[in-house]
């Protein structure tokens, strides 16, 4: 634990995402039947569903996917990573690098990913499926942001919670794992504002149960505000001063 806290913040968090990532997918990999029944290359994927590798899968033909998104992301990830590098001000470095990093990964890097592995005839869903589309934080957090996170917490806490303890249970839990999560990804390394993420967590579990039961409340622009306003929960000053905008300086530093 010494050796690792030595390490600069930012590399302390992406060693923890890492092996959460590894941790996830083994679980999935076990539950799945191993080797038997699930192509290792699933590992090479940042997806927790293994449908795409299954061995007794149909053999689909090699299929392309669009580029256009991905490549725009990425074209407009690359100035806005140097943008925040070049300012003063630490956290509006970090936001803006957060916000860069999310264009040149999630929506960028794993797409052209998914591209890849499909092109191949592994037909992997595209971990972000347009959430600023989405109508409902349900829909948003369970079908269009992080479906690596979101495929693994269905199969592994909310699904098994909801048959024994009902959906609102479940839900929560659902929730409270992804707080957890986010606490060693983002606290841990941080050093502070524990509990911060996992309340912004569990303030999105109540907004879904609200939602469920209010459906007039079920709005794209609520639904975004619900995720939005909140965020400096998630990704608090802490984190932002000691971790995220010292990768960023590190990142666009010339030398």
């Amino acid at each position: 634990m010494k050796e690792i806290t030595e390490l600069p913040a930012w590399v302390v968090m992406w060693v923890v995402a890492g092996s959460l990532g590894v941790l996830f997918k083994s679980m999935v990999f076990v539950r799945e039947g191993g080797r038997e029944r699930v192509d290792p290359r699933f590992f090479l994927w940042v997806g927790t569903d293994v449908s795409a590798f299954r061995l007794d899968r149909a053999i689909m033909p090699a299929r392309s996917i669009g580029l256009w998104s991905p490549l725009a992301f990425l074209l407009a990830g690359f100035p806005a990573l140097m943008l925040a590098g070049g300012g003063e001000n630490v956290l509006l470095t970090g936001w803006l690098g957060l916000v860069a990093m999310l264009c040149l990964m999630h929506f960028g890097g794993f797409d052209l990913l998914a591209a890849f592995w499909t092109r191949l005839g592994y037909p992997v869903e595209r971990i972000m499926q347009a959430p600023w589309l989405a109508a409902s934080l349900a829909e948003f957090w369970g079908q269009r942001w992080n479906r690596a996170f979101s495929d693994w917490a269905r199969g592994h806490v909310f699904r098994p919670l909801v048959r024994k303890w009902g959906t609102g249970a479940g839900t929560f839990a659902g929730f409270l794992a992804s707080g957890l999560a986010h606490e060693l990804v983002i606290s841990f390394p941080a050093g502070a504002g524990w509990g911060l993420p996992t309340l912004y967590f569990l303030f999105q579990g109540g907004g879904v149960l609200v939602q469920r039961k209010w459906k007039r409340l079920r709005r794209p622009t609520l639904t975004l505000a619900a995720v939005l306003l909140p965020a400096p929960l998630l990704f608090h000053p802490p984190f932002i001063r000691e971790v995220f905008a010292p990768m960023i300086t590190f990142l666009t530093s010339s030398n």
